[in-house]
């Protein structure tokens, strides 16, 4: 088969870039033939397909005015992309194409080539941009559910993104031409990683065909080491959605010298790092930054237990999955897809979004081995199961062949 993968950046940035990535090397290590579109960057991974890829920008920076006023023509259909992509087409000539996150840089405007030329399109849904210019349905320190039934209009009068009139309004005037121009209606499947995701777009209005599929743990973790050291661990972007404030303002009210260590970066950091430094337990927070695969791997083998406190609705967080297939303890808030795989008291521990009390409550508990040996055992256990059987890479394979085959047939 030979199939088309499609994402905004050809690197590891974020869950997404993982999942797009290593799906690409599963395609490949099946048979397949797999060509990749994307954008340009120092930091790619080799692609043979490189010489198709459209230049990137970085939406955070400032520009002069009229690049400005061309990344935002960008943004709402990116005619590069459209006519780099119709030159990988007529060279590569996939059978399907399968889209992750292509807004706001790739663009849309890829949808209707692929359209154009006749290949089934599957697209793989990673956040809310679809059902709301607030692509994660969080603002201002809580979730933001206002655009439902296509009421886009909102994001703009909330200034729902980063607080800003005119970033509101850019995207929200994206959402109503791609709702006009009905380019995510020519996409003939969506796969959701959770059934939350897929639940709330269809509570938002959503009409198209959402089938759920967990995204595979590729990797089969090795055993966790039996050192396990005093610390407690959290690991991703330091950002506001991840309410890692709940969790530093948590951990002040605990009598304990277990240390707290921070893994990741992020626009937050400087931000986190003057509130801890208010914490009685200061000393005792340790911001690590940006960890590679190798030492993430080993701070989650010695953890005593990992916290994820977000307060926006997560998908399906790698995070949370990889830690429990490392037969781990996890805390995690009580929010989107994540108690399909926490279940509190059974895989892991959960507790009420931004619910601070409840938060240091869990911890203190496990600190102070309010559970025995053999009851913490069960639940890492039980945990790793979980996650081994839900995202059990064979399952997926099969199910995307599947899924990939039939659009196939049915173009044919």
């Amino acid at each position: 088969m030979r199939i088309l993968q499609i994402n905004n950046f050809h690197y590891i940035r974020g869950g997404a870039e993982r999942s797009y990535l290593e799906l690409c090397g599963l395609l490949k290590s099946r048979g397949h033939k797999v060509a990749c579109f994307s954008t340009k960057d120092i930091k790619n991974h080799p692609s043979r397909w490189d010489k198709y890829f459209v230049k990137s920008y970085d939406l955070d920076k400032n520009y002069n005015p009229f690049l400005a006023l061309k990344i935002i023509q960008n943004i709402f259909y990116n005619f590069a992309s459209k006519k780099s992509l119709q030159n990988l087409i007529q060279d590569f000539k996939p059978s399907v194409a399968h889209l992750h996150n292509i807004y706001h840089h790739l663009s849309p405007s890829i949808i209707s080539v692929l359209k154009k030329n006749n290949i089934p399109m599957v697209m793989t849904l990673r956040d809310y941009k679809l059902i709301s210019p607030n692509y994660s349905l969080f603002s201002r320190g809580q979730i933001w559910e206002k655009t439902k039934n296509q009421k886009y209009y909102k994001c703009f009068f909330d200034k729902s993104i980063k607080n800003s009139y005119l970033k509101s309004l850019i995207c929200t005037l994206e959402a109503y031409l791609h709702q006009w121009l009905k380019l995510y209606q020519k996409i003939d499947i969506f796969i959701s990683p959770s059934m939350f995701l897929a639940n709330k777009f269809k509570d938002f209005g959503f009409k198209k065909q959402i089938i759920n599929l967990p995204n595979p743990l590729l990797e089969t973790p090795s055993p966790t080491s039996n050192n396990i050291k005093d610390f407690i661990l959290y690991f991703g972007r330091l950002s506001p959605e991840k309410g890692i404030p709940n969790l530093i303002n948590a951990y002040s009210k605990l009598k304990t010298k277990t240390p707290l260590l921070i893994a990741g970066s992020g626009a937050s950091r400087k931000e986190l790092e003057t509130l801890a430094k208010k914490n009685k337990n200061h000393s005792q927070i340790i911001f690590l930054g940006h960890k590679n695969k190798k030492e993430l791997s080993c701070l989650i083998k010695s953890a005593k237990f990992l916290v994820f406190p977000s307060v926006w609705p997560e998908n399906a967080p790698r995070s949370v999955i990889e830690s429990m297939a490392f037969k781990k303890i996890v805390i995690c808030a009580k929010v989107g897809g994540i108690p399909e795989w926490v279940k509190h008291g059974q895989t892991g521990f959960l507790y009420p979004p931004g619910d601070v009390k409840k938060l240091a409550e869990i911890m203190s508990n496990l600190l102070n081995s309010k559970y025995n040996d053999k009851e913490l055992q069960k639940i890492s256990s039980l945990a790793q199961k979980t996650v081994i059987q839900k995202n059990n890479p064979e399952k997926f394979y099969n199910s995307l062949i599947n899924i990939y085959a039939s659009l196939i047939s049915d173009k044919n």
